[in-house]
């Protein structure tokens, strides 16, 4: 059954539900910076010295438990295999189930699987292997299911022998890579487990048992990879609260514990508890402003005045980004978020672009200059406890910089309509799911992120063109590069949407730990964890 997605998901889904409307952005003919036919893939080099053995046991937040045995999604991530796995830290594709890549053109990827990869031992105590066919029939399942990357994006699958497989793609398409190597591309076999009602995988973990509250995971003997995983066991609890959670955290009863429900804000630095570390979350705090009167063929509110980037200037320089940052610990941000840091404009990069510096008296200057001094500014928000306090503090920067500035609430269900119309003279926004960087890039094109009309009104040929040249790059690495440059040619044209913060998430990691990178996002808990260890159990 296909799936498809409205307007008003688009900025929450990111770009897992965007196949088709990306694709249709990204035409560039190969240059000489991606001739060469053979993808850099990294393989897992041996451990160091390495502790074997121990357990770790992880804590997350399930309030109903489970009456039927079913892997949450950080599970799956243990228990299967996939393809390649990409670091968003680094850009650079790692090795799992393929070991090599080529690509012919753009539009042909050929990945040679490791040849001792096996499905876990099923009910019979037979251990299959993973052939290409296999991977075939299950990319076929998630196509039927309408999963983006297999229905969207990949034309056809092809196994013309055991260890090769042939992605045939329906356009050059720079987040192949990232998404061959997320959840939903896990490679599942054609039973489920005897314990879970989840079909079988093949990564480092195998699922064991159950009791509505407690998962444990076993280290895999067949694992392709003979070196790894270094851990016995893994073992999940599942709290009913945070708050439980957290206790066992402080007794010594859990290695690592996160939440990732969505948080009104997090705890500044200073006061952070004890073996917490931070990351920043895949969401955005933005201010968009308005710059045309009619967007998608529907005449909106705006202000013409925006037109002029001398007062776009002027928004940006009245902000003060450090203090709205450090209200909650949130991260400075540019265009792509640090979740997404390869692709990501560097922090001291940021904080030293002019358009970043809070300087009132030069906000002063270009209104003056512009023919707008005291200009009227009517800032839109939703009215929900996490954006009232944040609305409050740029209306008053604005203001204080020489604007004329008004704070206006709205429900959240007639904000929604109106932001997704464009319907604004300026809005303060949070967005969701950038579990990609390319939806960043894309909230400033011409034609917005979903490819129908920018909500701001903004145009920039030579920023569009750029990434369209950077989201057809089929290396990540070399699709990170032409990010950040194409995030600089943005700024030097002075943008209609600025953003503001990357909020801040929050995870309690037990200082023996080792090899846990919890700012690696599902790199960690996928690919890093057959290299986890501890040094003692608690």
């Amino acid at each position: 059954m296909r799936r498809t997605y409205p307007r008003r998901e688009v900025l929450r889904l990111g770009a897992a539900a965007l196949g088709a409307g990306l694709l249709a952005a990204c035409g560039a003919a190969r240059s000489e910076d991606d001739a060469d036919n053979v993808v850099p893939i990294h393989a897992r080099s041996k451990p160091e010295a390495p502790v074997r053995g121990a357990r770790v046991n992880l804590g997350v937040v399930d309030p109903q438990g489970a009456a039927v045995p079913r892997l949450l999604r950080g599970e799956e991530l243990l228990a299967y295999a996939r393809l390649v796995a990409v670091d968003p830290r680094t850009a650079l594709i790692h090795a799992d189930l393929a070991t090599e890549i080529e690509a012919p053109d753009p539009l042909r990827i050929r990945l040679k699987l490791h040849p001792d990869a096996r499905f876990h031992v099923d009910a019979s105590g037979a251990e299959r292997p993973v052939t290409a066919e296999d991977v075939r029939l299950d990319f076929a399942r998630r196509a039927d299911e309408g999963v983006a990357l297999f229905d969207q994006v990949i034309e056809a699958v092809e196994a013309p022998d055991e260890q090769t497989l042939v992605l045939r793609l329906r356009g050059p398409f720079g987040l192949l890579f990232e998404l061959l190597g997320s959840v939903d591309a896990s490679v599942r076999g054609p039973v489920n487990y005897p314990t879970f009602d989840n079909p079988m995988g093949g990564g480092p973990f195998i699922p064991e048992h159950a009791d509505g509250r407690r998962d444990r995971f076993v280290a895999n003997p067949s694992y392709h990879n003979a070196d790894y995983p270094l851990l016995a066991e893994v073992e999940v609890a599942r709290f009913p609260t945070a708050h439980e959670m957290a206790t066992a955290f402080t007794a010594g009863n859990l290695h690592a514990a996160y939440d990732p429900a969505p948080i009104s804000g997090a705890t500044p630095d200073e006061e952070a508890p004890e073996h917490s570390v931070g990351r920043a979350s895949q969401r955005l705090v933005g201010l968009g402003l308005s710059l045309l009167p009619t967007k998608g063929g529907a005449s909106v509110r705006h202000l013409e005045a925006f037109q002029d980037e001398r007062v776009r200037r002027a928004v940006s320089v009245a902000l003060d980004r450090e203090a709205i940052r450090g209200a909650d610990s949130s991260f400075i941000t540019g265009p792509v978020t640090p979740a997404h840091r390869a692709d990501a404009l560097p922090r001291d990069e940021l904080v030293q672009h002019p358009i970043y510096q809070h300087d009132p008296a030069q906000v002063r200057a270009l209104l003056e200059a512009s023919g707008h001094a005291g200009l009227n500014v009517r800032l839109q928000v939703p009215d929900l406890a996490r954006m009232r306090p944040l609305g409050q503090q740029v209306v008053d920067q604005l203001a204080a910089a020489g604007f004329g500035a008004q704070l206006v609430l709205e429900a959240p269900g007639d904000w929604d309509r109106a932001f997704l119309a464009g319907d604004f003279e300026a809005a303060l926004f949070e967005i969701g799911g950038l579990t990609t960087p390319d939806v960043g890039l894309r909230l400033h094109t011409s034609g917005g992120v979903d490819g129908r009309f920018s909500p701001w009104g903004y145009s920039n040929p030579v920023y569009d063109a750029a990434v369209r040249d950077t989201l057809s790059r089929l290396d990540p690495a070399l699709r990170a590069r032409r990010s950040r440059e194409a995030q600089r040619i943005l700024f030097h044209d002075i943008p209609a949407m600025f953003p503001l913060a990357a909020p801040m998430e929050r995870a309690s990691v037990a200082p023996d730990l080792a090899s846990y990178a919890f700012d690696a996002y599902d790199f960690n808990d996928g690919w890093l964890a057959a290299g986890w260890q501890v040094g003692r159990v608690g």
